[in-house]
């Protein structure tokens, strides 16, 4: 008599738990990039480079995952990324085409960030530093997400004084909707 109650309620229990203990640990978003923003990026530099670029390879819908991390952080997972805007500046995460992740900012509360930031060093030129920073401009990671890419270009890192360094930033606004995993 007294085990038919442990049919249902230990069953049920763990369940809670599971469902208690599982929470919200990975969300997906429908991205879009501005597709006016797309073709003319613009772009500001300390030197006379600066001016609109159009953006190369950058697909303007994307799916991107948040994952939660240990220690209350987050990552975000994007499609490779492997783009130039006009020629000038060449963006790359990695060698291989699988998406790359981010690390970034907690999740408890927005706004949120992730970055990757790669020095490169060119035969015969200076070195480039780049740093690409995707910004979601929200209180917290809900249904709807707003925010923009961010790109920096530094050439002569490590080898010029800080003020004879060139650089060059773009920003490409995005908005995203929550979609089911």
């Amino acid at each position: 008599m007294h085990t038919h109650w442990m049919k249902w309620t230990l069953p049920f229990v763990a369940g809670l738990g599971l469902v208690g203990c599982g929470g919200d640990d990975t969300r997906v978003y429908d991205v879009t990039f501005d597709a006016a923003a797309l073709e003319d990026v613009p772009t500001t530099c300390s030197d006379v480079r600066g001016g609109p670029r159009k953006a190369a390879g950058l697909e303007a819908h994307q799916t991107w995952t948040i994952r939660d991390v240990d220690y209350g952080a987050t990552t975000l997972e994007v499609p490779d990324v492997d783009f130039t805007l006009s020629d000038e500046d060449y963006f790359r995460i990695d060698s291989d085409d699988s998406p790359d992740i981010l690390g970034g900012t907690a999740k408890d509360k927005g706004p949120f960030q992730y970055v990757d930031i790669r020095t490169q060093d060119a035969a015969g030129d200076l070195p480039i530093r780049r740093v690409v920073r995707y910004y979601i401009d929200n209180d917290s990671l809900g249904g709807t997400i707003k925010g923009y890419l961010w790109l920096r270009s530094e050439y002569g890192v490590d080898r010029l004084p800080d003020d004879k360094i060139e650089e060059c930033v773009s920003t490409i606004p995005f908005t995203g909707t929550r979609i089911q995993e």
